[in-house]
């Protein structure tokens, strides 16, 4: 259990399963600044992570980490400038940290925020995405990730017509959008808002969103199901930026996945090859549709090494090199 005293600490409590108090922990703050709890769970190692409100001069948050003893493990402020807010927070299987809020400066407005810590608390991936109208409001309210690595993050971007939508997008684990998705309700004229504020996903990757379309914030409830077979897609407002190629993880034993996209139907060729330029495998050689699609790469009967995984279109290549460590 965690809350705030005179709004300048955290005050975390353990108890056992009787109620009785194991122990009290408190996180403070300088005087005349604030500290406020506001997100916490559990990691797969039963490290307890919070994230809370913090000021000195803007808004900013702060990550704390603490082991299963009580032990403080680190922490860490955000503080990009202007106001920080983090409005979600998960931790994945690996106990990565995957944190996606709000960034605003008086250069980019306001943007989703995503930020991504190791469980030593290393920043992996810090990423800001603008809408479609610069210095408009965007907010991210609820992100997670897959078993791969891929982000997917939800929220309201202002429209041409500077009204919300429901900004939906996938992240590979490097951070590049693989796809991304607008939804409103009713396509009518102002002042409809629509604002998304869950994001899940099953067991068959599709994509859930639910969220408020409405005049004056109060409803109707709005859910929306993405189908995602190898990737989200076949939805008129889904665009696929560009190709890209990713893997997960990376460095990989034996076996890895690689993700793609292509941005429109043709015939696509995926190649393995190692560090002499020897092809070693073959993964795709077809006519694909646009989209997003996933295979995997079984690397068990190769020496440990770079290898170099190479994705061609008819009218691009890229090269994603990849690392088997046995």
């Amino acid at each position: 259990m965690s809350g705030y005293r005179q709004k300048n600490d955290i005050t975390i409590l353990k108890y056992d399963r009787d109620g009785n108090v194991m122990w009290i922990r408190k996180h403070p703050t300088n005087d005349g600044n604030y500290l406020i709890p506001i997100l916490s769970q559990f990691d797969a190692a039963n490290n307890l992570v919070i994230v809370g409100n913090y000021s000195i001069q803007n808004y900013d948050f702060v990550t704390i980490k603490y082991s299963p003893e009580g032990k403080l493990l680190w922490t860490r402020i955000f503080d990009q400038g202007g106001t920080d807010r983090a409005n979600s927070l998960y931790l994945d299987e690996s106990c990565n940290i995957l944190i996606a809020g709000y960034n605003y400066n008086t250069l980019r407005g306001g943007d989703y925020m995503i930020l991504k810590y190791s469980p030593e608390g290393d920043t992996l991936l810090l990423k800001y995405i603008n809408g479609q109208n610069e210095q408009a409001y965007d907010e991210a309210y609820s992100a997670l990730m897959d078993k791969f690595g891929n982000i997917y993050v939800t929220g309201n971007s202002e429209n041409t017509s500077s009204r919300p939508d429901f900004y939906t997008f996938k992240l590979s684990p490097s951070g590049n959008i693989i796809w991304q998705v607008r939804y409103k309700d009713p396509p009518a004229p102002l002042p409809w808002i629509n604002i998304a504020y869950c994001i899940s996903l099953d067991s068959s990757y599709n994509v859930y969103v639910a969220g408020i379309t409405s005049g004056n914030m109060t409803g109707p409830l709005v859910s929306i199901k993405y189908s995602q077979i190898t990737g989200v897609s076949i939805n008129p407002e889904t665009i696929i930026l560009e190709m890209q190629i990713d893997n997960f993880p990376n460095p990989f034993n034996p076996v890895t996945t690689i993700s793609y996209a292509i941005p429109q139907d043709g015939n696509v060729k995926i190649t393995v090859y190692n560090s002499l330029g020897a092809k070693e495998r073959e993964l795709v050689n077809e006519y694909l549709s646009a989209g997003n699609y996933e295979i995997q790469f079984d690397g068990k009967n190769l020496p440990s090494g770079a290898y170099y995984c190479i994705l061609e279109s008819s009218s691009r290549m890229l090269t994603r090199r990849i690392l088997l460590v046995k």
